[in-house]
């Protein structure tokens, strides 16, 4: 594993001071993140898990891709780690976007082939994740920028949307129903 030394503003609840925070971890970008979430319990968020690709365009002379993906929802962009020299592998990485903007539908994710000074795009799909939640299944990555490999890749993927208030009110229903135990 790498270690990443992460400077990060996390503004504090409800008084929106702004904190310098540092920390030295050996966590990938993703996992930092989702640790680190906003410190509001309420904001509803979109779960992406990217389980596996298969399928994958070979980039390399020699040898298969060394493929990743990135995630874009908004302004919020996340990325899985990279594998190397694969045509196809098994992720399992699951990343959270906060609900910032009811306005953003669209999820993108990017395929990429990690090479020494540069990546190389390899695809793109783009969901709409507003009116086709809670999804799983696969989905194909596109290069329109590759007449003769216009397919990059397949993608499995889930995506759940999370509401902690709506849990919270239905929860509160119910013990109104029910009354006290």
């Amino acid at each position: 594993r790498y270690y990443h030394y992460y400077c990060r503003k996390i503004y504090s609840h409800p008084w929106k001071e702004i904190i310098n925070t540092a920390l030295f971890s050996n966590y990938t970008d993703s996992a930092w993140y989702q640790l680190n979430m906003d410190n509001d319990s309420n904001t509803p968020y979109y779960t992406v898990k990217v389980q596996e690709a298969k399928d994958i365009v070979k980039m390399d002379m020699i040898g298969y891709c060394d493929p990743y993906f990135v995630m874009r929802y908004g302004s919020q962009e996340q990325r899985t780690t990279t594998k190397q020299n694969a045509n196809s592998g098994v992720w399992n990485e699951t990343f959270r976007f906060p609900v910032v903007d009811d306005a953003i539908e669209n999820l993108e994710i990017y395929a990429y082939d990690q090479e020494a000074n540069k990546s190389g795009f390899f695809g793109r799909c783009m969901l709409n994740i507003a009116t086709s939640v809670p999804f799983e299944g696969w989905v194909e990555m596109w290069n329109p920028q590759d007449a003769d490999h216009p397919k990059g890749a397949s993608l499995k993927i889930s995506i759940t949307y999370n509401d902690p208030t709506s849990a919270k009110k239905s929860e509160n229903c119910l013990s109104c129903l029910f009354g006290p135990r």
